[in-house]
């Protein structure tokens, strides 16, 4: 077989490249041609003209809105205190139960301290005794210095007599001490409130030893509670003492616990926790009926400045909320489409805020309505 020449070789090359290209502009036109086919058929599928109902149409509404910080945290009681014993022995008549309301200085129970009320008798005896003995140096001290104003003694035998007397006073007086101090330790064995409140703890049942600085009840206020969230850093630069927080209490099964209460922030701290980066805040709400309890989770919403009418739409009229808002808009008997710019969301009014993009005389199409597209003709029920 003979050899190719190079000639031939180029024009084969050629003929290839010629067909490849002639294939692949072929193959692009066969593309395109589908992709039209398939649009026409996607477009043949939407009805010419939609009939809307009349609740398919909505309008924009105008709402009071307030820029909002949320919270959470848990309400803590406004006071606490424990009752602690104060001197050693067995708890006798403790009977106050969680849950029970003491008034301030009640007795919760006792301390039976047998050994102290002997020793406040015995104190009694010794202090009777230095009293006899008291009077006693007295009575030999007015007798002496009678006979010193008459010459009939020396100023040394006075003065030894009158000694005698300074030491009788000084035992009598130290007795007397030791009188007030075992009948102060008496006391003692009482168990007081220090404060107005409600039993949250017994820690010593009735029958058991007790010793000195023993907490034997924990008490708390819940008339009064404070909501503690702990504030990121940079939020907590917008409060202030005096703001009122809307504290909601989910779930509370009591009447008029599920409606928000008012609060009020009465302490900011001064740091943030190094470790946190939040700072700790307290706001106080009222509890006369003491429905709420201490130790609940809940939000708080406090309003950073007056509230301002602002537009909003119906959340079921929003389309694709993610990215490139938008709504439809009825204009005539065309379905029109416009981009929006979104504010905040109302989730309770199920309503979202516009800031730009229609107008308070603009009717929506409801996003229930589906395969919609701009310019599309519309029929609405009026």
């Amino acid at each position: 077989m003979g050899k190719i020449s190079k000639g031939k070789w180029a024009a084969l090359i050629l003929s290839l490249v010629v067909i490849g290209a002639i294939g692949a502009v072929v193959a692009k036109r066969m593309s395109e041609r589908k992709a039209a086919e398939e649009k026409r058929e996607a477009e043949a599928k939407i009805p010419k003209v939609l009939a809307l109902s009349e609740a398919d149409v909505l309008k924009p509404v105008t709402l009071t809105t307030a820029p909002t910080l949320t919270l959470s945290g848990a309400l803590e009681p406004s006071a606490q205190g424990v009752a602690k014993a104060r001197a050693a022995g067995t708890l006798i008549g403790a009977a106050k139960r969680e849950g029970d309301f003491v008034a301030k200085g009640e007795t919760l129970g006792s301390v039976d301290a047998v050994d102290l009320r002997m020793r406040l008798t015995q104190q009694e005896s010794l202090r009777a005794q230095a009293g006899a003995q008291l009077e006693t140096a007295r009575k030999n001290r007015a007798a002496q210095q009678a006979l010193l104003e008459k010459g009939f003694i020396s100023q040394t035998a006075f003065d030894n007599t009158d000694g005698t007397f300074q030491a009788a006073r000084a035992a009598f007086d130290a007795a007397n001490a030791q009188v007030s101090l075992a009948s102060q330790s008496l006391k003692d064995t009482t168990l007081v409130s220090p404060m107005a409140g409600i039993v949250s703890r017994r820690h010593v049942e009735p029958g058991e030893r007790v010793t000195p600085e023993m907490t034997v009840y924990t008490l708390m206020q819940i008339d009064a509670l404070e909501f503690a969230p702990q504030v990121p850093v940079e939020d907590a630069a917008r409060l202030r003492v005096g703001m009122m927080v809307e504290v909601n209490v989910p779930g509370a099964g009591a009447a008029n616990t599920t409606a928000p209460r008012e609060a009020t922030i009465v302490r900011i701290a001064p740091a943030a926790n190094a470790s946190t980066r939040t700072v700790d805040v307290r706001a106080r709400l009222a509890n006369p009926d003491r429905a709420l309890k201490a130790g609940t989770s809940v939000t708080g919403n406090v309003a950073l400045a007056a509230p301002t009418a602002a537009l909003a739409i119906p959340l079921d009229t929003l389309r694709a909320a993610d990215s490139a808002p938008h709504v439809y808009v009825l204009a005539g008997d065309r379905a029109t489409r416009k981009n929006i710019t979104l504010g905040a969301r109302d989730e309770k009014r199920a309503m979202v805020f516009v800031r730009d993009g229609i107008t308070a005389d603009d009717r929506l199409i409801s996003a229930r309505v589906q395969e919609l597209r701009d310019g599309q003709t519309v029929i609405a029920d009026d």
